[in-house]
């Protein structure tokens, strides 16, 4: 017997994942607790009254010229390769994009946000575990780009305990 036959009348209604941001907490909580059967848990949710403190620590400083323009050593020939490469990117503010093969604009990420952005698409949100060929594509398809994405996603698919 259905669930549904218990019921006079049913309705669904579509709530967008970034307004239903407690029932995705819940299930990814309900994901990684173990509950005995016939036991109850009870769960209290407090909202906080100001933002989390983030820091970003161990990360390598980038080295820049801090004029902003190329090496004096840099030849005709760097600086004619340097137009012709950065004809594939896009810098909107501080964001910088890399331009796709269809045009498309995908996000360049630092080394930080790309190992966050691994572990959230292989640890389900887009799907089930992937190789890290399939990751690195899930990814683009997510409009994400890092230089050496495509070994990084390896590797990590290489280091997960559930693969």
């Amino acid at each position: 017997m259905e669930l549904s036959e218990h019921f006079d009348k049913i309705s669904f209604h579509y709530v967008p994942r970034d307004e239903n941001q407690m029932a995705d907490a819940l299930a990814t909580l309900s994901a990684m607790l173990q509950v005995n059967q016939g036991k109850e848990m009870t769960i209290h949710v407090q909202q906080q009254t100001r933002m989390a403190q983030c820091q970003q620590v161990g990360e390598a400083e980038i080295e820049a010229n801090p004029e902003g323009c190329l090496s004096p050593k840099a030849t005709e020939n760097d600086k004619r390769t340097l137009r012709r490469l950065a004809t594939g990117f896009l810098l909107s503010g501080v964001i910088l994009y890399k331009r796709s093969d269809d045009s498309t604009l995908l996000r360049y990420v630092d080394d930080c946000e790309a190992r966050e952005i691994m572990e959230e698409v292989h640890g389900g949100a887009f799907g089930t575990h992937a190789n890290g060929h399939a990751l690195a594509r899930k990814i683009l398809r997510a409009r994400y780009y890092w230089s050496k994405m495509e070994s990084d996603c390896c590797q990590h698919v290489k280091r997960c305990m559930k693969c």
